[in-house]
């Protein structure tokens, strides 16, 4: 009996390329609706085997009419194989499909080999005489049968089960379990509606209705969820329900049935909530930890970071660094741990780091030492780092203090060993204001000495000690920070300069004469009422006179009185006006005590004193007589030495003059082929460098007073540029100016502000050597920038300024040049310090450097109603 293949046409481009394989193995292969399928009425029934393959879905056949009237629609025979082609099929190989009227459900789309077993199998059949189906089953009986099982498989299910009918809201179907938690039997719920039969009652003994998910399933066709605490009868224990909404769609795609699937989760919630307790209070602990404590992911970002963290770090918040990688955070990275914790987290390393300093902007200085450790999972493997931040900010500082401390300590007994060894009160007392200004003492920048003169009924000022300006201190501090220097080595570093008159701070100290009668000066009422004084508004302070605070220059200071015998013997006055460092109670306290040990030292000093003249008279006479013939030599050596002193410049520059002179002489009188002529250059170019050495060292050790005449600055600098033009055009700089053409008139002296201008732009021009000549660009401007300062900028190319010389420009002996002194700009500093005025750099690194010179102006020198700065 011949088979042949029918498939559904419209599906068959699904299989299209195995119908040649199932025509290749001899079979005839139609490709037709299968209900439009009939008989072939001029074939016998022998050659009437038919095999349809029916694509299906999960509703039935694909095609019109119910899956239940598939027999109705498929026009059969008793040799016809009704197969089935079902996208899912269950691993025993049943199907829900087959409960119709199917021979066999194979996959979908079906392979070769499936086809091939299915045709095989039916011409087994055929050959054995037991071809398809020859009537359907009866439908109702396998319907109950089925609705049977499947109860019996849901009430075996554990999670409480609640069908309810979309249309009406009516309970269909309830397993043993829901029945069994509400206490209700099965023909008490179903039929009845929903809402009448609540699942179970809350906390408030009110029922819990399930209506809302119910209508949020249907209305979305979408599963909905819901968390209930509810019991099932009201005085019993609370239980956690998760209740789920399945809505389930018939057949014309509209939700008909809800399935509400509850699981009692009260086990899970419990612990859910001891867990989330147990995180509160861990998150509590390390928020409320006084160090601060930060975790990461294992890809390093940041997890968890508690407030001691944003405090250590300088930070407004958490926030900032939450979610953040650690190599990104600006702060790590500028404490330079960032790549320790990366390592920690690599490589498992633990970190250990010790009074690690952070300073943020504006912010004081934070130490603390860093812990972390690598977080193991259960797996082994890293998965994270914790870091511990301890801030021993104040640990340290202490430490600090102590050893503050313990130094002063130790200072205070060296100078008390040096007030033991002087027998002389005079000595004494330059002892002390060495002790006062040293920074191996109290370390104030200046210190006055005014001796109480009782016959005349006044403080008179005696004896001094500080520089006169910052470049003065900056040439004697970096002096001192050569090498160590013990407080005796500075002591009789400063005697001499304490008593030579032509020291500034010695001028404002023979300046001071204050009545010890004046009640309104705060120097007599220290020496009255023998205490000291701090004063930080001396302008506005009502003991302090006018004069006295302009005398001084500044308008903080302390005063302590010296007491010797019980007898005010005069007062000491200590400020820091160069580095205008505060003043605090502490230091007043350490002068007071300082001034006590003096005390002490001068008493003991004068009782020796006194006792040695009782006794040795004629001692004292011979000792006198020789002491001032030796006073006598003294004298005289240092004014030979300051006399050798004052010619050495007048002895060294003529002589450089001379030969300068006849160097050029020669080297003007030899041919340019003649290599003399190349030695005598030479001879002429070290003696012009010898005689600039000498005249900028001259100029620094003794710097002349300026003029005050009026000046224009344009004109001035207009000069400055013209005397070096051909230099400029000799080096291929090129030069943009931008000076206005009237007047702008300073007080001051000419030549020396000529002199600043010159070495401003001798400097820049050096400093363009190292460049390429396409990139040399001097620009010189003048503005003012208001009607009472004048303000001359220096800019060139030439790369600028590293940053660690950068703070040092304006220091005596400091060049970046292979030549020269490195006392320009310090002259230059001073020079417009004389006239007012103020001078200051500007770096741009590897592009170049800008000095700007503020002079102040003569008022109403702007002429011809032009703005200079325009």
């Amino acid at each position: 009996m011949a088979l042949r293949v029918v498939f559904a046409a419209e599906h068959a481009a699904d299989f299209a390329n195995v119908l040649d394989e199932i025509r290749g193995h001899g079979y005839e292969v139609q490709l037709i609706h299968p209900f439009r399928y009939q008989p072939t009425a001029s074939r016998s029934s022998d050659q009437d085997a038919v095999v349809i393959f029916v694509p299906l879905d999960r509703g039935g056949m694909s095609g019109p009419g119910e899956c239940q009237s598939t027999n109705d629609n498929v026009a059969r025979s008793n040799n016809t194989f009704l197969i089935g082609m079902a996208p899912e099929i269950s691993s025993d190989g049943s199907q829900i499909h087959q409960r119709r009227a199917f021979d066999e459900v194979i996959p979908y789309p079906p392979t070769v080999d499936d086809l091939l077993r299915v045709l095989s199998g039916c011409e087994a059949r055929l050959v054995a005489g037991t071809p398809g189906s020859s009537a359907p089953p009866d439908d109702e009986s396998e319907h109950g049968r089925l609705k049977e099982f499947y109860e019996r498989i849901v009430d075996t299910i554990s999670d409480g089960i609640r069908v309810i009918d979309g249309r009406n809201r009516t309970i269909v179907l309830a397993n043993r379990a829901h029945l069994s938690w509400i206490g209700k039997q099965a023909h008490e719920v179903i039929g009845a509606r929903a809402r009448d039969v609540p699942w179970g009652f809350d906390a408030d003994d009110c029922p819990v209705q399930m209506t809302d998910i119910v209508d949020v399933a249907i209305e979305t066709a979408e599963p909905a969820r819901r968390l209930i605490a509810t019991r099932p009868r009201v005085g019993r224990e609370l239980c956690w329900i998760d209740v789920v909404a399945y809505p389930m769609s018939g057949a014309s795609g509209s939700v008909d049935h809800v399935v509400l699937v509850g699981r009692d989760v009260s086990e899970r919630v419990r612990m859910e909530t001891s867990l989330a307790a147990e995180r509160d209070r861990r998150d509590h602990v390390l928020r409320s930890a006084p160090v601060g404590i930060l975790t990461t992911d294992s890809t390093g970002t940041i997890e968890f970071a508690n407030p001691p963290i944003a405090q250590i770090m300088g930070l407004e918040g958490t926030d900032t660094v939450a979610g953040k990688n650690i190599l990104v955070v600006p702060q790590l990275q500028a404490m330079e741990i960032a790549a320790g914790l990366w390592e920690v987290l690599t490589e498992g390393k633990p970190l250990h780091l010790d009074r690690v300093s952070c300073r943020g902007t504006g912010r004081r200085e934070t130490i603390f030492n860093v812990r972390a450790e690598p977080i193991i999972s259960h797996a082994g493997e890293i998965s994270g780092i914790v870091a511990v931040f301890e801030d021993v900010t104040e640990t340290v500082l202490l430490q600090r203090r102590l050893s503050a401390t313990t130094a002063d300590l130790a200072m205070l007994s060296e100078i008390g060993e040096s007030f033991q060894d002087s027998r002389d009160t005079e000595v004494i007392l330059q002892t002390i204001l060495v002790g006062v200004t040293a920074g191996e003492g109290l370390g104030f920048n200046r210190a006055f000495l005014l001796v109480a003169d009782h016959e005349t009924g006044t403080l008179r000022g005696s004896y001094a000690i500080g520089p006169s300006d910052l470049s003065e201190a900056s040439r004697i501090w970096q002096e001192l920070g050569k090498k160590p220097h013990s407080f005796r080595d500075i002591l009789e570093g400063y005697r001499e300069a304490i008593s030579r008159d032509e020291v500034t701070v010695n001028k404002v100290a023979k300046s001071l004469v204050i009545s010890l009668e004046d009640a309104q000066n705060i120097a007599s009422k220290a020496a009255k009422e023998r205490r000291a004084f701090l004063v930080t508004d001396g302008m506005n302070h009502p003991l302090v006179p006018r004069q006295l605070a302009e005398q001084l220059g500044t308008d903080s200071f302390v005063v302590a009185p010296l007491i010797f015998e019980d007898r005010v013997e005069g007062v000491i006055i200590a400020d820091n006006a160069i580095t205008r460092k505060s003043i605090t109670e502490l230091d007043l306290r350490s002068l007071e005590l300082f001034a006590h040990q003096a005390r002490l030292a001068v008493e003991r000093s004068r009782l020796h004193a006194e006792l040695e003249r009782q006794l040795e008279e004629l001692r004292e006479a011979h000792e006198l007589l020789r002491t001032n013939h030796e006073e006598m030599l003294r004298t005289e050596k240092l004014a030979a030495m300051g006399q050798v002193a004052a010619q050495v410049a007048h002895e060294i520059r003529n002589p450089l003059v001379a030969i300068g002179g006849f160097a050029r002489s020669i080297r003007n009188s030899l041919r340019e082929d003649d290599q003399n002529r190349k030695f005598a250059e030479i001879i002429v170019e070290e003696t012009a460098r010898l005689e600039n050495i000498l005249r900028e060292v001259l100029d620094f050790a003794r710097p002349p007073k300026p003029r005050h005449d009026r000046v224009d600055v344009c004109s001035v600098l207009r000069r400055a540029t013209e005397m070096l033009e051909r230099e400029l055009q000799k080096r291929s700089i090129r030069i943009n100016m931008q000076i206005p053409r009237g007047p702008i008139m300073v007080l001051g002296d000419a030549g020396q502000l000529r002199q600043v201008f010159h070495n401003l732009l001798q400097n820049a021009m050096d400093a363009m050597e190292r460049v390429d000549k396409s990139s040399r660009l001097l620009s010189i401007s003048l503005s003012c920038e208001t009607d009472r300062q004048v303000t001359v900028t220096v800019e060139d190319t030439g790369g600028g300024f590293e940053a660690d010389a950068l703070e040092h420009v304006f220091e005596p002996f400091f060049t970046t040049k292979s030549h020269g002194t490195g006392l320009g700009l310090a002259i230059c500093q001073q020079i417009v310090r004389d006239h007012g005025g103020t001078i200051y750099v500007t770096n741009r690194p590897e592009r170049g450097a800008t000095f700007a010179v503020r002079l102040p102006l003569l008022e109403k020198e702007v002429l011809n109603g032009e703005n200079p700065g325009s």
